[in-house]
């Protein structure tokens, strides 16, 4: 936003749920989670998104989103 020119946004997509559990404990990502708030000016804000709609490899997302 051009108003807040400090604010950064993250989107992630995985696969599934154990995809972004693999991400969550690789070295380089608990380095980053560990060391990140020296950098930031308070606690981040991170919010959990559901998919309504979309597809993997072309095939349709529930409302949770996992493959049908």
């Amino acid at each position: 936003q051009a108003d807040e020119p400090s604010v950064r946004v993250f989107y992630e997509c995985y696969r599934s749920h154990d995809a972004f559990q693999a991400h969550e404990a690789a070295p380089h990502t608990r380095r980053f989670l560990a060391e990140r708030t020296q950098h930031l000016a308070g606690p981040p804000e991170v919010w959990t998104l559901t998919p309504v709609a979309g597809a993997i490899n072309g095939r349709p997302l529930r409302g949770d989103g996992a493959p049908r």
